[in-house]
């Protein structure tokens, strides 16, 4: 994926050399660019041996990075940020004896240029998680830990040439976990699995409040802000696409009456973004939240074919915020409106009895009071799930969509592209939409 970008960048400042020179010219950025990159992992993994003694042992000694690329084909959906490099440390131990490392993958971004902060922000972020919230919280209780992938080292340098940063980690795939198939809408099974698991992590956000409130409170705030300001052609994508929802919902004359109010709540859809996301920091019942809690940042163990464990990843964009972004995140973008009918209670029910049982002293909201978080903010959902929802439901039907980068190539206008978008999923997407507008208000969250 690094040398891709090298590639893509070169042959665009590249159009005046001739083939042989651009040849000539490409072989030294690759052979640059790979040193580059080996020089700076080898240094990575020196002081990993060096500052995690824990893992590798005293004195370990750092002597090589052996790749395993039996899971390179698998690596492009652990994140949307970044490229993986799958391996074991190589090293010394204190006796002298050379030694392998479990199965680790290596999360990595270079940024070439210094415009793409969010890129960076999102490795500080999920390095402050790992850091700072993690042993934070594996001091109420070591379970902690299990929610997430065992951590091992993290570096970000940053310098004139570009952004460096590296996360390393186990290699969860090793042992036998996974991505779900489906994107979109998932099974029963897997939702339940998710909202057990976001309740154990809520809890410790309660407990901490209670019993360590003077730490809990810098370290809750201590994120990186990642909702930034949408640019033009994001924020397009973004009005346009809560219009398709709207349209299909004007055919329905039982909701036709509420079609004023949502335009109202909808015309500035990145503000209502916004301004949930970020706008919830005094609430009593803000927790530390995962921030992007949907199935391709969830990875499952199976047994006959049933998800019987979950694991969490990339934490990038945590926050201190209403548990109702994670929540709503799950019920109206990962189920569909058929699993919202037949198990919106027992799926709130799981999330609830997990928030309840991961400490049993614990001070928490009533369900009835986390409901109430639901009231004019699960909107977002909907806001996040009309860009995101079609791709996912055009991707699980195998249509190939268009990689991100490819929507400003110079040959299209920013409406073709919205045009494009806009139509990706087809009828399912529209209709999925419109269902989420209903659902919300036929549940009282909206147009009360």
């Amino acid at each position: 994926m690094l040398v891709r970008t090298y590639f893509f960048n070169f042959c665009k400042t590249s159009r005046s050399y001739s083939s042989f020179e651009r040849c000539s010219r490409f072989k030294k950025v690759i052979l640059m660019v790979l040193m580059m990159e080996k020089n700076w992992l080898n240094d990575v993994l020196r002081n990993l041996c060096t500052n995690r003694a824990d893992i590798l042992g005293e004195e370990s000694t750092y002597l090589e990075f052996e790749t395993d690329e039996s899971y390179e084909n698998k690596s492009s959906a652990d994140g949307l940020n970044s490229n993986q490099l799958y391996g074991k440390i190589i090293y010394k131990d204190e006796r002298g004896n050379v030694c392998k490392s479990e199965p680790v993958v290596v999360k990595r971004a270079l940024n070439t240029f210094r415009a793409k902060l969010t890129l960076s922000f999102s490795f500080i972020n999920e390095l402050n998680f790992y850091t700072k919230i993690m042993p934070t919280f594996n001091t109420l209780d070591a379970t902690f830990s299990t929610l997430f992938p065992k951590f091992y080292h993290g570096e970000m340098i940053f310098n004139a040439e570009g952004d460096q940063s590296t996360l390393i980690f186990e290699n969860l795939k090793s042992k036998g976990y996974t991505m779900s198939e489906k994107k979109s809408f998932l099974s029963y099974q897997h939702l339940n699995l998710m909202m057990r698991k976001l309740g154990q992590f809520h809890a410790y956000s309660y407990k901490a409040k209670k019993s360590m409130p003077n730490l809990f409170y810098p370290l809750a705030r201590n994120f990186l802000e990642s909702c930034r300001e949408l640019n033009k052609e994001s924020f397009d994508m973004l009005a346009f696409g809560v219009q398709r929802g709207l349209d299909h919902l004007q055919l329905d004359p039982t909701y036709v009456e509420y079609i004023p109010q949502l335009q109202k709540i909808l015309e500035n859809a990145a503000d209502v973004l916004a301004s949930i996301l970020t706008g919830d920091r005094n609430n009593p019942f803000s927790v530390i939240v995962h921030g992007d809690y949907l199935s391709h940042n969830v990875m499952f163990k199976y047994e006959n074919d049933v998800p019987n464990d979950a694991i969490m990843i990339d934490m990038a964009t945590f926050r201190y915020g209403s548990p109702v972004i994670d929540l709503a995140k799950v019920l109206y973008v990962n189920a569909d409106q058929d699993t919202r009918d037949k198990h919106w209670d027992s799926l709130v029910n799981e999330y609830y009895t997990a928030l309840k049982e991961t400490f049993v002293e614990n001070e928490i909201p009533s369900k009835n009071e986390i409901l109430s978080e639901f009231i004019d903010k699960s909107i977002f959902a909907y806001v996040l799930a009309s860009f995101f929802l079609q791709l996912l439901i055009t991707n699980d039907n195998g249509i190939l969509i268009r990689n991100a980068s490819e929507y400003h190539s110079e040959n299209e206008t920013t409406e073709s592209v919205i045009e494009e978008v806009l139509h990706n999923g087809g009828e399912p997407a529209t209709r999925a939409l419109s269902n989420i507008l209903k659902d919300m208000i036929d549940r009282k969250f909206i147009c009360r």
